[in-house]
């Protein structure tokens, strides 16, 4: 089984694309946090891990199964933004969640 743990970085935001292709590589196991806290420490200057609900999002739209439900995860990392006191990363949490696409 293989697993991934995707950061992003002030020059690039490519954690989700990180993500993705280790999906496509395999990967069965991704690592995220509620709103992106958190960073890396093989990463210096990685500012945060990819956000839950954003990974949650585009698993979903993509026909993969979570066993999340992507409503709870916005408003967790909504809750957790307000502890901070501070913006949080997550672009889904600032966005909504978008109805889920019928069924073909």
């Amino acid at each position: 089984m293989a697993r991934t743990s995707s950061v992003d970085t002030p020059e690039i935001t490519s954690g989700l694309a990180n993500a993705w292709a280790g999906i496509i590589a395999g990967a069965v196991t991704l690592d995220s946090s509620l709103g992106g806290v958190g960073g890396c420490p093989f990463a210096p200057r990685a500012t945060g891990n990819i956000p839950t609900e954003d990974l949650v999002y585009m698993l979903e739209r993509a026909g993969i199964a979570t066993g999340l439900d992507l409503e709870s995860c916005i408003e967790a990392a909504e809750w957790l933004e307000g502890q901070f006191e501070h913006p949080l990363p997550g672009m889904v949490m600032k966005a909504g969640g978008f109805p889920a696409p019928e069924p073909a």
